[in-house]
């Protein structure tokens, strides 16, 4: 624990005393106390230990970490406790990290972020994460031991956003990297995150299975079963073997362990996903048959393996199997599978869908402790997970979900608020606002598929930005900004977790305001009121490009800052232009590029891509209303097929003009720093609310 201390604390490092205690009830135990000027921490085992520091450091020196990419090495005192805490954690297991997770962000680390997040997690007692990077790298190497052509290995693995979908088994090969070097760095990180979460004391989370394998598999072996799966959102099928074929586990899947094992070291947990998202006849059999033959690939493997599979994986649960967990992500399954049949399952705690910004999620719910609630009802119920799709928005509600991992009561949240008002602001004179903002945001009726007018692609008759999200509002927006004018002028509007916070919030009021304008545009133009369409449209279009200007006042939330992290592992022109074109294409059209399905699933309300490409889509709507003004029935801007409720992707004059501005975009994107920080986020949000005010009240 002297390195763990020492890299996050070292200014008062020599201040600690770990020693070793034993467990209670069997559970992860920690205690914390002082002894002749020293700080003692005794753990039951190095998370126990890591646990007990933070609890130290949110008590004694209000820190709160709310995402892994902190700093508190700033911190020079440290009083002395003024009494003994103990505490046991009634969650055997505690796991993190989403597969979209990697694709919206984790996928583009380094060593230095995994570690500051690898912290993190121990620290709020994530004894089980899971740790794929790398795996992209260990799949091209063990396609090659089945001596592939270089070029064939490398163009089947999928690029940095989209191999994670492919570990679904939804694609395989789109956007590849095409670089040996590119791989070998990636796997150079995964080994030192596994390496490091073992020092910690954790129990790290490999992938387990492949399901989607190249055709060209038949080359070698003639005999092979191959299943074409069934097309996922308009991309080509994915070829997979049929689970009772010996090379599929004898082989493939055995050859794969192996060199993972090699490359990224050793791990006794295994992630197996069959398929998600894909469904075909026959489907129940398949899963059926690949449990049987992974139990005895897994058991012949590694003798000590448990393996996690998520509950989307399955449509029907088997009766208990020693030694599997089912990931059940968004906590919600268990009742209606009557406890997963039986088999021990983990309940998680979601959040941040595909790291959309948008402020939402049901702190009521999360507060009763969720997992006591499934404890009290299934005896399988053997832990929780942290499972936010990002971690760079809704810090507060975040924050909780990762407190609820490791909490054995239910939290009353004005508690929780003061304490959060207290460490984040360094007062508690934030209660009230924190109290609110949850009572408007964040009540029960807070959905995480909210929607964006700012992102969605525009039409006249427009239900959603991504697939199943909604424009339902579980709060009125007037209220949230009269919320934001009680503490605008504060006394701490200097300290930066304010000014973020307070900058998100205030996004989020502009953001909600464009949709009921949008409606009334439209109204407009169906009616051929001409004045009032160009009122609104006007409006709407200047809104955006505030957005744009507030969202510039906070690097993190621009596009320049977001790019510069995605393409750090690139050590070419080539593989970085490759990074870049991933990372872009994925927060927006996503793909397949000529007829994507499921486009803006992953939007993002940032600075450079509002302006540059949201707002392009919009005055390339409002012209085209424009136009046929005199005559709007001609106006056909709806195709005929509509997946998802939304229109297809260039199935109309209207979203052929998008597919082109939004290529061009993708193509032509430089990204500059220029306007980024540059005006202070306090005068640009009071200039706002004095600006908007009446347009927000009227809508």
């Amino acid at each position: 624990m002297t390195e763990f201390v020492l890299r996050n604390t070292p200014k008062i490092a020599d201040l600690f005393v770990f020693e070793d205690c034993d467990k209670l009830n069997n559970n992860d135990t920690y205690e914390l106390y002082s002894r002749e000027k020293q700080i003692v921490i005794a753990g039951s085992n190095e998370i126990a230990k890591a646990m007990g520091y933070y609890r130290y450091l949110k008590e004694y020196c209000n820190v709160l970490i709310t995402s892994g990419n902190y700093d508190i090495s700033y911190i020079k005192t440290a009083p002395l406790p003024d009494r003994k805490i103990a505490y046991s954690v009634p969650q055997k297991l505690r796991l993190a990290f989403t597969y979209e997770r990697y694709s919206a962000e984790v996928d583009s680390w380094g060593f230095d972020r995994w570690e500051k997040e690898l912290d993190f997690l121990a620290m709020h007692g994530v004894n089980a994460p899971i740790i794929l990077t790398g795996t992209d790298g260990v799949l091209y190497k063990t396609l090659m031991e089945f001596r592939f052509k270089k070029e064939n290995a490398l163009e089947f693995v999928a690029g940095s956003q989209y191999f994670y979908h492919q570990l679904k088994g939804n694609l395989f090969g789109y956007l590849p990297i095409y670089s040996v070097d590119y791989f070998d760095k990636k796997i150079e990180v995964g080994k030192k995150a596994t390496e490091r979460a073992k020092e910690l004391g954790m129990s790290p989370i490999h992938q387990g299975f492949i399901s989607a394998i190249p055709f060209s598999f038949r080359r070698n072996y003639t005999k092979t079963d191959l299943i074409k799966r069934k097309v996922w959102n308009q991309f080509p099928p994915a070829m997979t073997i049929e689970p009772t074929d010996s090379v599929h586990i004898s082989v493939f899947q055995k050859a794969f362990l192996e060199k993972q094992k090699e490359l990224l070291g050793e791990v006794h947990n295994y992630l197996f996903d069959p398929l998600i998202d894909v469904d075909f006849k026959g489907y129940n059999s398949f899963i059926e048959k690949s449990i049987s033959m992974y139990i005895n690939l897994i058991k012949g493997v590694d003798p000590e393996a448990t393996w996690f599979v998520h509950s989307d994986a399955l449509h029907q649960y088997p009766e208990r199997i020693e030694g599997m967990v089912i990931i059940d992500e968004a906590g919600d399954k268990a009742a209606s599978s009557d406890g997963f049949n039986g088999n021990d399952f983990v309940v998680g705690y979601k959040g941040n869908l595909n790291g959309r910004t948008v402020i939402c999620g049901n702190m009521q719910t999360l507060s009763e402790n969720p997992y006591l609630k499934a404890k009290g009802q299934f005896n399988n119920a053997v832990g929780t997970g942290l499972f936010f799709d990002s971690d760079g928005c809704n810090s507060l509600f975040y924050n909780l979900a990762a407190d609820m991992l490791t909490c054995d009561t239910a939290v009353d949240l004005r508690e929780y608020f003061t304490a959060y008002s207290k460490c984040r602001y360094g007062t508690e004179a934030f209660t009230d606002f924190l109290c609110n903002l949850q009572a408007l945001c964040y009540n029960k009726n807070s959905v995480l598929n909210l929607a964006s007018a700012v992102c969605a692609r525009p039409c006249t008759e427009l239900e959603h930005t991504a697939p199943f999200d909604t424009f339902e509002l579980p709060y009125n927006n007037k209220d949230l900004l009269e919320l934001i004018k009680t503490v605008v002028d504060s006394d701490i509007k200097m300290n930066d977790f304010f000014r973020k916070d307070i900058q998100d919030v205030m996004r989020q009021v502009l953001s909600n305001v464009l949709y009921p304008i949008y409606r009334q545009a439209v109204a407009c133009f169906k009616n051929k009121a001409v004045e009032p369409f160009e009122k609104t449209t006007n409006a709407f279009v200047e809104i955006m490009s505030d957005i744009d200007r507030l969202l510039k006042t906070v690097p993190e939330t621009n596009m320049f800052t977001h790019i510069q992290s995605a393409r750090q592992l690139g050590d070419t022109k080539e593989v970085t232009q490759n990074l870049e074109v991933n990372f872009m294409m994925y927060h927006t059209t996503f793909g397949p590029i000529k007829n994507s399905v499921i486009y803006d699933t992953n939007w993002r309300e940032w600075g450079g891509v509002v302006k540059d490409l949201y707002l392009k889509r919009w005055y390339i709507f409002f012209r085209m209303m424009a136009s046929y003004f005199d005559k709007p029935k001609k106006f056909k801007d709806m195709s005929k097929r509509r997946p998802y409720d939304r229109n297809e992707f260039s199935g109309t004059l209207l979203t052929q003009r998008f597919e082109y501005a939004e290529n061009e975009w993708i193509k032509d994107y430089i990204p500059r720093p220029s306007g980024i920080g540059e005006e202070d986020v306090i005068e640009v949000i009071k200039e706002l609310i004095e600006k908007y005010e009446p347009i927000i009240v009227e809508f």
